[in-house]
């Protein structure tokens, strides 16, 4: 069926039995109910980590078969009609389906019991079929140019569902007709929408639509519904996401994110928190820090002096949990032997002060802070006598934390994203302790070939032999957890080949799978054995049994969007480093970052990003927690001062380190308090400063 955008002058089709109004319409735009549920439909979209039952990594047929062709967002609505109706119950007696291909939609529904359905047809019907043909003679499918007033009377439906229409408007044109479609609706409107990066118009099918397709984010979305007035229909959207689950029905990629959420509606005893690490926020002596960045982490917020203050604003922020890690330096400076009775105390002190305020302690073992001592001795992390020596070492110092403080400590990590630490580390060379290929970032020492493998290798040996620890002398008594955190992206196919595809699971398998497999299967990826060959050290039976199953959870640190590329001509490089063995090249998508007290764009990811921790957990997943990076600003390892995830905001020209909470901690504190919150919500700010910034000369 060829298509092309109908004439304005055709609008107006002839009559049906939906009686329809003039060009010299009523423009109400009063503020409808608009149930946003937007189903983002694409080429393929790979979610989560996916396992074989052989350890095997696989790609879902379906995915693959998807990758050929453009998804129809109109054949995604057939697909989804048992919920729709389900969820709208009477509103499904009389629907209006906008959008390409709308005959077999509107031919669908009137197959339904006791539905009555009309279209609207956007583009010319040149050859269609007969039975399409009979609707538009009998007046229920009209051809309209939607850019345009729509020829029927102010809530002439129950229900309007669009698809496949509005991904092709500007925003001039959207905010004529979405308030359009929601004034004929009585129950408001349901649009099936393309999602950025996956739906993709062909060359050829551009005549068609008269322009390349606008998909928006999941947060443009949003904003738009909220500046034009438009509601979401919060009933109906849990409605359709319980008949989701009970049929089994995904959607061809994820749907978008509630408007609108609260605390209680997460499981009882899902657990939000937020986090820093000891090097980032405090003094720590006996470990060298080096990287790429200006300033250093000596003082940085000095929370070993301010503590008391800082879980006071954790209270008062309403935080479930605190994530923390314990510097092995400060409690043992020389990594092995006695323990420094100052460090012992403050810890002490700063877990009790937690517990007091009903606050949960999550304490992390190692992050990326190996005492200098051990630096010098063997080498660090690379050392194959690190299994024999600091494997030994590193238990020793997790024997002390276990006794001294698991009495209130519950949750433990023995090592953060040991994935991405040894990348920064030691094949990058851009972060402590700063080691890689000369050709790479003029490194003074290192192999960017070999030694990331070592180092997450002798890593996972050593997370092994704490957690096998903590599970044969303290778990019964204590009943805490153990487990470890991955370094991660949300990573997608750039393109919708099927070598793209296929690419990205690699990519997967070699970010994530480095550390998860040995985790689940006490061994690395195929592929990752196959590409990096004997660079990429073996376990032997005893350690793939110590290191299969002694996670009692994973961490998952996620931090922004990669697009993924394949690139199969890295293989053939004569030194080949972590990144060519995964044959792929990457394009990121990075939040912004603010460093301002408004910082609104954070408060929009915050938003969506938990939206969406919401929506998983509502289709199963068995995640436990959300913690916020970070409670203040801290000194990034990466690029020092420069960024500003905080919640909140340190003076570092005031001599007190004063703090003040950005728009994100009021917003972050409302809904932990558990307010319904949107993502434009506006607070009043404590310091009246439009926009802060770190003067790194003083650092």
């Amino acid at each position: 069926m060829s298509r092309r955008p109908v004439n304005p002058a055709r609008r107006l089709a002839d009559g049906g039995s939906i009686p329809f109004v003039g060009s010299a319409h009523s423009k109400s735009r009063s503020s409808p109910l608009l149930s946003v549920i937007l189903l983002a439909v694409g080429a393929v979209l790979l979610i989560g980590y996916l396992y074989s039952g052989s350890g095997k990594t696989t790609i879902e047929k379906e995915a693959l078969s998807k990758v050929e062709g453009v998804v129809s967002c109109t054949l995604e609505v057939q697909r989804a009609l048992p919920v729709l109706k389900k969820a709208y119950g009477d509103s499904m007696l009389k629907v209006l389906h906008v959008g390409p291909e709308t005959c077999s939609v509107v031919s669908k529904l009137l197959k339904e019991e006791d539905t009555e359905a009309w279209g609207v047809e956007p583009y010319d019907l040149d050859d269609a079929d007969a039975n399409c043909r009979s609707l538009v003679q009998k007046g229920i499918v009209r051809v309209a140019d939607i850019k345009f007033p729509l020829p029927y009377r102010a809530k002439s439906f129950s229900l309007v569902i669009v698809s496949d229409a509005v991904d092709y408007l500007s925003p001039k044109y959207l905010n004529r007709t979405l308030p359009e479609l929601a004034r004929v609706s009585v129950d408001g409107v349901v649009i099936f929408a393309g999602y950025p990066g996956q739906h993709r118009a062909k060359v050829s099918e551009l005549s068609k639509f008269g322009r390349p397709a606008k998909l928006r984010s999941s947060t443009w979305w949003i904003r738009y519904f909220l500046q034009n007035s438009l509601e979401e229909n919060e009933v109906a959207a849990k409605k359709f996401d319980q008949a989701s689950v009970k049929r089994s029905y995904k959607p061809a990629s994820s749907a978008l994110t509630a408007v609108e959420y609260t605390k209680n509606d997460f499981p009882p005893g899902f657990i939000f928190g937020s986090g820093t690490s000891a090097y980032q926020l405090c003094w720590v002596f006996s470990s060298k820090f080096s990287g790429n960045v200006l300033g250093n982490g000596d003082i940085a917020c000095d929370e070993y002096h301010k503590y008391k203050e800082d879980v006071k604003l954790m209270a008062k922020t309403g935080l479930d949990a605190y994530r923390f890690s314990i510097s092995w330096s400060r409690l043992i400076p020389n990594g092995r032997g006695p323990v420094n009775p100052k460090g012992l105390q403050y810890y002490n002190n700063l877990i009790n002060e937690l517990i007091s305020y009903g606050i949960q302690p999550h304490v992390t073992l190692h992050h990326s802070d190996l005492p200098q001592a051990l630096e010098d001795e063997y080498g660090g992390w690379i050392n194959r006598m690190i299994v024999y020596i600091s494997q030994k070492d590193f238990t020793a110092y997790a024997d002390v934390c276990f006794r001294e403080f698991g009495d209130r400590v519950s949750y433990w990590t023995t090592v953060n994203e040991p994935n991405g630490f040894v990348m920064i580390g030691y094949d990058f060379g851009i972060g402590p302790p700063k080691r890689c290929s000369s050709s790479f970032n003029n490194c003074s020492r290192g192999n960017s070939s070999t030694e990331p493998y070592m180092a997450v290798h002798h890593l996972l040996l050593a997370h092994a032999s704490v957690a096998g620890l903590y599970k044969k002398n303290y778990q019964d008594k204590q009943h805490g957890y153990i487990g470890l955190s991955i370094f991660s992206f949300g990573a997608f196919p750039l393109t919708n080949s099927k070598e793209d595809a296929i690419a990205t699971q690699r990519y997967f398998d070699f970010l994530i799978g480095w550390v998860a497999n040995p985790l689940v299967y006490g061994d690395y990826p195929k592929i990752m054995k196959q590409n990096a060959g004997s660079r990429l050290p073996a376990f032997t039976d005893h350690e793939s049994q110590q290191i299969k199953g002694s996670a009692d959870f994973i961490g998952v640190i996620n931090y922004y969007t990669v697009y993924i590329k394949d690139n199969p001509s890295s293989l053939k490089q004569k030194h080949r480093d972590w990144s060519a063995d995964t044959a792929t090249k990457f394009f990121c998508l990075a939040t912004p970052r603010n460093s301002s007290l408004e910082d609104i764009s954070r408060v929009e990811y915050l938003h969506a990003y938990i939206g969406i921790v919401l929506d998983t957990v509502r289709n199963g997943s068995n995640t436990r927690g959300y913690f916020v990076w970070s409670f203040l600003d801290v000194f990034e390892l990466l690029d020092g001062y420069k960024s500003s995830y905080g919640l909140y905001y340190v003076d570092r020209d005031d001599p007190d380190l004063k703090r003040y909470p950005k728009l994100s901690a009021h917003w972050y504190s409302q809904f932990l308090k558990g307010r319904s919150v949107r993502s434009d919500e506006v607070f009043s700010l404590e310091k009246n400063i439009s926009s802060l910034s770190y003067d790194l000369d003083s650092q």
